[in-house]
């Protein structure tokens, strides 16, 4: 559950320029899948807070200050796990391509060896040959283009909007998996399928 982890943080990093509760689900759900850069500066802005009561960089320090001291608590997305085993077991080779820093991605799955382990390709939003994060296509077409894969022969799974219209714009079959406490906040109609669990992808592959 890293989102409901960043939330803390998201509002726990505001510490000294504004009170927790403003960071509301809705507000964070415009942010998820953009690089850290821009988000932080995008939440300020919306927020009003002024660079010099809380500049983005300071917001990014005070937000891995917290974040870092919850990465042993997270658990992995209902169905994660067992679909990242099925896969390895068909022999489907897979990357993760995330908008997070490498430092902090490292960080984080440290404690998740499971998922981590059966990964070909690991893409970073800092990555040098990422030039533009979501929801620009690049990190997906990096990632399938290290794989060996025709994008259009990839599958996307995404929980964030900027993601699922990088997937498309990448010529993949991308699929979204919308976290529910983010309410009608992300528009996937990108998507070429929606569903509520992983579980439910898993339920259609050969055992």
């Amino acid at each position: 559950d890293f989102e409901g982890a960043s939330h803390v943080a998201l509002s726990e990093g505001l510490a000294g320029a504004a009170p927790p509760e403003v960071m509301t689900w809705e507000l964070h759900g415009s942010i998820i899948g953009t690089r850290p850069e821009t988000w932080s500066a995008g939440l300020l802005k919306a927020l009003g807070i002024p660079p010099e009561q809380l500049s983005p960089e300071g917001y990014l320090r005070q937000y891995d200050a917290v974040i870092e001291r919850l990465y042993p608590s997270l658990r992995p997305m209902p169905g994660a796990v067992e679909l990242v085993q099925r896969f390895a077991a068909l022999g489907v080779r897979m990357a993760i391509a995330t908008s997070s820093q490498r430092h902090a991605f490292d960080k984080k799955m440290a404690h998740q060896p499971e998922l981590l382990g059966p990964m070909a390709v690991v893409v970073t939003g800092d990555d040098p040959d990422v030039a533009r994060g979501k929801p620009a296509p690049d990190i997906f077409l990096e990632a399938a283009r290290r794989l060996g894969a025709d994008p259009a022969e990839c599958v996307v799974f995404e929980d964030a909007p900027a993601g699922v219209r990088a997937g498309r714009d990448a010529g993949a079959f991308t699929v979204a998996i919308p976290d529910a406490r983010f309410g009608c906040s992300g528009d996937f109609s990108l998507a070429h399928r929606v569903l509520w669990s992983l579980e439910e992808w898993l339920a259609e592959l050969p055992s």
